[in-house]
């Protein structure tokens, strides 16, 4: 109380001073701000600072795990600090006005918002906003016409994927490799594994010769000397099996191949050249490799295309 009195004193006498010297210009005690607590708002006329107002926005409620959400605040009021709790733990997330925060697992989430400044804080909280499912995990099913570029060259091949096909579980492969001449979309009606596979659960896949000789043809021997085709197909198989390996969950210990005449001569060559990406092969009416023991120990597989 002695503090205002004081105070008041020094104004009237100001005033007093003022009106002597012809001045005009007085400041009455109602002009003069409290001394209230908080009292630093810089023009708020010296009242007391309201407290802010907490609220937010979100770019997304829902989508399947993993799945990115950014939050905004868009609270009103002096704010000097925000704190997110947006995953139902017990910790904050961030302490800034807005963030992004990956869900990484399935469920519904809260999310809460405190704001804090000089006139005090705010809480806003919004229950069940957030909805995160499982991520899909089924596969299509079916016949597939695929390319992928190996070598320089744009390399076909057809993929059947069985119905009984599992993501989860290591599934065995087959490759079927067409004669001389001979293109996938017709040999997969000759040599037809669609039902087989569906039955036994295993991939099967018609790979596509590159013209050479007058025909299809899959070249048998590396690249280079006498051969009658220039195409690295040894190296073809081997990067055909890592793009699939890539996409399907393939049991690499099951690996099989069949073929038909240079189909037959080229699977003869892979369980050679490409030993261990290979468990077994299943050729027909193709030629047996012929051994040269002089040059066994320079080049181990000698085949012959049989074209």
């Amino acid at each position: 109380m002695g503090k205002h009195i004081y105070r008041l004193t020094i104004l009237i006498f100001i005033s007093i001073i003022f009106s002597c010297s012809g001045g005009n210009s007085t400041q009455s005690v109602e002009d003069v701000g409290d001394d209230t607590p908080g009292d630093n708002s810089g023009g708020n006329g010296g009242g007391i600072i309201p407290e802010p107002v907490a609220s937010f926005t979100v770019s997304s409620y829902s989508g399947e795990a993993p799945f990115d959400i950014t939050f905004t605040s868009t609270s009103t009021g002096e704010i000097t600090s925000w704190l997110w709790n947006v995953d139902d733990d017990s910790d904050i997330e961030s302490t800034y006005y807005t963030f992004t925060h990956t869900y990484d697992n399935a469920g519904t989430y809260d999310v809460s918002l405190i704001v804090i400044g000089p006139g005090g804080q705010n809480v806003h909280t919004e229950n069940d906003i957030i909805s995160i499912t499982e991520p899909e995990t089924s596969t299509e099913t079916g016949l597939f016409s695929e390319t992928m570029s190996y070598d320089n060259e744009t390399r076909e091949y057809l993929i059947y994927i069985p119905s009984s096909y599992d993501p989860n579980s290591a599934t065995p492969i087959l490759f079927a490799f067409h004669g001389f001449g001979g293109y996938s979309q017709y040999f997969i009606n000759t040599a037809d594994f669609r039902s087989l596979a569906d039955q036994f659960n295993f991939i099967a896949v018609y790979p596509q010769g590159l013209i050479c000789g007058g025909g299809t043809t899959w070249n048998t021997n590396p690249p280079g000397g006498d051969n009658k085709c220039s195409q690295d197909d040894i190296g073809f198989f081997a990067a055909l099996l890592n793009e699939i390996s890539g996409n399907y969950n393939i049991d690499a210990s099951k690996v099989f191949l069949t073929g038909y005449s240079n189909g037959a001569d080229f699977s003869y060559s892979m369980a050679c050249y490409q030993s261990s990406l290979v468990t077994a092969i299943a050729p027909v009416s193709g030629l047996m490799p012929m051994n040269d023991s002089s040059r066994m120990s320079t080049k181990p597989c000698n085949f012959s295309n049989d074209i």
